[in-house]
């Protein structure tokens, strides 16, 4: 089976001219973007560069990163997206843990930008050579660097070309921050199928109103947000004449359906950095009652266990374990706890005998069987009991510290549901807001709300493993774009 850089090049093969990347008022074309990855490509291999080495990518969410990324793996090597976002102790950290072979920042592709045709690259990855690596937030201590192989990343673009079916007359965005898993999702289905991903900017993802809007206007079709940035997206009124026909979302627990009437198809998907983004998924109707997480993809296997690792019973909470064809290799340079997390599991097949499972993960419920349901997850599963201990999405001492010193004085702080939460918040120097308050705040005009957004913002993106979080009943939504 072809592997992305492959599928990338076949885009090119059918329709050189159709417009790939679209980033403000610029533009690339699948030709000009292949041209300029194998340019950056040949920089790098001329280097030394080769399969198993592994490439930083330092780039924002940028033409330039997805050049880069391609010319990566059009070199054979794998990439490592670096937010220049990351506070530099972040970044040190990957780069000493990952023992990159080269760096590649904005600078290096603009220059690699060719004047005429490059010369291709000699060979291609094959489909068990590493195709990325990704770190884990760090929320539960060090953070761990997720390898994922060609064939893994493969079987998610299938997943998604044969379940959405994006083609060449699809626009998607590109609206998640380059260290987090989504931007896989967001890039390489629809790369692969000829399709024109959109760039966006920290102003269209500044409110879920302003992000409709940028939606709408940009002619988007299939896109993907957050859990908490999705159902803020569902509660809005859209216009008759919206493109948007899937919105995918993921990262936490749906906390309501999707009112009845939207131009889109809510999807709502579970996975980790583990199992190659996304493991199960499935739509979510309009409705009353919690919503599930879907049925695994093809090629996964999902088994929900109890305490002494058998097979839950119909509706026993147990923990996920996953495996089959969308796992990743492993931990980079951690091989006790590679084999400690990828376990050898005889009941897992796909990947031939003693196949790997990723588990421990998110306990869930086991729902009752139904006609027709999957074998691993009857009817799909509903996500009740959180993670276990030690797989909080968030340290609270940590969040804590990192609102005092933005201004913020929080009374009792708590993690749920990947999530925290702060009941009772004290803003300092706003004594209107005191404990117990009610806030109904507009997030793009109140100068309160305004002015804690910007702070947390600049304070919470030097801790990665900080999503989202609440502040009183407002939802403070996406504000890093995982």
């Amino acid at each position: 089976m072809p592997t992305v850089p492959e599928l990338v090049a076949a885009r090119v093969a059918a329709d050189p001219d159709r417009t790939a990347l679209v980033q403000g008022d610029r533009e690339l074309t699948y030709g000009a973007l292949l041209d300029w990855a194998d340019a950056l490509a040949a920089q790098l291999c001329a280097r030394g560069v080769s399969a198993g080495a592994t490439v930083g990518v330092l780039c924002e969410r940028s033409i330039e990163y997805v050049v880069a990324a391609l010319g990566v793996l059009r070199a054979g090597a794998c990439y490592l997206p670096v937010d220049p976002a990351y506070p530099a102790e972040r970044r040190e950290l990957m780069l000493e843990d990952a023992a990159v072979a080269e760096m590649v920042d904005a600078a290096a592709v603009v220059a690699a930008r060719p004047s005429g045709p490059p010369r291709r690259p000699d060979s291609t990855p094959a489909a068990g050579d590493l195709a990325y690596v990704v770190y884990t937030s760090g929320s539960t201590g060090r953070p761990k660097g997720v390898t994922v192989e060609h064939a893994s990343l493969q079987n998610l673009v299938t997943w998604v070309h044969a379940t959405f079916a994006p083609g060449p007359g699809d626009r998607t965005p590109l609206l998640s921050a380059v260290g987090f898993d989504a931007s896989v999702l967001e890039l390489w289905p629809y790369l692969t199928a000829g399709a024109t991903v959109v760039v966006a900017t920290e102003h269209d993802r500044r409110s879920p109103a302003g992000l409709r809007d940028f939606l709408v206007d940009a002619g988007i079709t299939l896109a993907i947000a957050s859990t908490l940035l999705a159902e803020a997206l569902a509660a809005l009124p859209w216009p008759a004449a919206t493109a948007l026909r899937t919105l995918l979302t993921g990262g936490d627990r749906l906390t309501a359906r999707p009112p009845a009437g939207l131009p889109f198809t809510l999807v709502d998907n579970y996975g980790l950095a583990e199992s190659t983004v996304v493991a199960l998924s499935g739509p979510v109707s309009p409705g009353e009652g919690p919503a599930t997480i879907g049925r695994p993809l093809p090629g996964i296997t999902a088994l929900v266990r109890d305490a002494a690792g058998a097979e839950a019973a119909d509706g026993e909470v147990g923990e996920l374990y996953l495996g089959g064809a969308g796992l990743a290799r492993g931990y980079l340079g951690s091989p006790e706890l590679t084999a400690e997390r990828f376990t050898v599991d005889p009941a897992v097949p796909d990947r031939g005998p003693g196949a790997p499972s990723a588990g421990r993960r998110d306990r869930i419920r086991r729902p009752g069987r139904r006609p027709g349901a999957d074998p691993g997850l009857p009817g799909g599963a509903g996500r009740t009991g959180g993670r276990p201990a030690g797989m909080v999405h968030c340290d609270a001492a940590r969040l804590r510290d990192i609102l005092e010193r933005t201004g913020v004085a929080v009374l009792g702080v708590r993690s749920g549901h990947g999530q925290a939460i702060f009941p009772e918040p004290v803003l300092r120097d706003w004594a209107t807001y005191g404990p117990g308050a009610e806030m109904t705040l507009d997030w793009s005009t109140d100068p309160v709300a305004v002015a804690l957004r910007d702070a947390l913002v600049r304070r919470v993106r030097e801790f990665p493993a900080v999503r989202s979080v609440w502040v009183a009943q407002v939802r403070l939504h996406n504000l890093l774009g995982g």
